[in-house]
């Protein structure tokens, strides 16, 4: 007893269909590779650029902002340090407190993506 023809065509359809399926996952599987590799290195820019900024002690109020290529993709960063003050429940202000935003940004296809952190110091006496 041998195959039909119909048989064999359904056989192949089903094949076919199973096959499209698995590239189609392999390449969302790839998009989402890469999009994950462009966080990591937009946050490893981030990171580094906070620690620079808290490297000096006490960070002068300020924006420094800069490119580079990672990866051949242009990551744009900045770094926003700015005075802070809270109020108390002792009705003094805690002075001698600032912001210090790490911002890292790159365009991936036709959205712009953005990586921030922030940390708060203050000066020691």
């Amino acid at each position: 007893m041998g195959l039909t023809l119909i048989e064999v065509l359904v056989a192949l359809a089903v094949v076919a269909t199973v096959m499209i399926a698995i590239v189609r996952l392999h390449l969302v599987s790839l998009n989402l590779s890469n999009q994950s590799s462009q966080v990591t290195q937009a946050s490893l820019l981030a990171s580094s650029k906070l620690e620079q900024a808290l490297s000096v002690g006490f960070p002068e109020i300020g924006t420094k902002q800069g490119t580079e290529t990672i990866d051949n993709i242009q990551m744009h960063w900045k770094v926003d340090v700015i005075d802070k003050t809270i109020s108390l429940k002792s009705d003094k202000p805690l002075e001698q407190l600032r912001s210090v935003k790490a911002t890292t940004s790159w365009k991936q296809g036709q959205k712009k993506k953005q990586v921030e952190y922030e940390t708060w110091v203050t000066k020691r006496n």
